[in-house]
């Protein structure tokens, strides 16, 4: 996936989603999806300050590329396809396209791993993994309002929300 806009970039870094794993030191859930915003456990300052700085960083002209390594509507990604994917784009040969009706989000074609039709299931899927990421930033802002993150990150997740309705 390629996100073409900077606050949606930032936001998607600050509402990053991953699986704990067993190289945690945790008693149980491991192998539970879990929001780690900017894939950084070990951060010592205010959230916020990523989500500035790489907010900035994609308005520089930086790219976001969001790198599915887990599964795809239940079938496994291969360390192969992830790398096959990275080296596509990292040699200027990724061709993106247009990810349904969502503005500013492009995916990479992968053979092995075709785009489901955009049915109201589909899209029914998709914004219930951005609800998440909604009801994050929510309660993020409420629990730590000192350091609240940027309305735009909220905006620009309930727009993406309503264009799959």
């Amino acid at each position: 996936m390629k996100i073409n806009d900077p606050i949606m970039a930032a936001t998607m870094g600050c509402t990053l989603m991953t699986k704990r794993s067993s190289a945690e030191n945790i008693e149980s859930g491991k192998q539970t999806l879990v929001i780690e915003p900017f894939a950084n456990p070990f951060r010592v300052y205010p959230l916020v300050e990523d989500y500035q700085k790489f907010r900035s960083l994609f308005s520089g002209g930086v790219d976001c590329y969001i790198i599915n390594t887990g599964s795809y509507l239940s079938e496994d990604i291969s360390k192969e396809t992830s790398i096959a994917s990275i080296e596509e784009i990292v040699d200027s040969r990724a061709v993106f396209k247009l990810f349904g009706r969502i503005e500013n989000f492009e995916y990479l074609e992968l053979e092995n791993f075709p785009i489901h039709p955009f049915d109201n299931q589909y899209k029914q899927i998709i914004r219930s993994w951005m609800q998440i990421r909604l009801n994050f930033l929510l309660s993020f802002n409420q629990n730590y309002p000192k350091f609240a993150l940027p309305v735009e990150a909220i905006s620009c997740l309930e727009k993406v929300i309503n264009q799959l309705k």
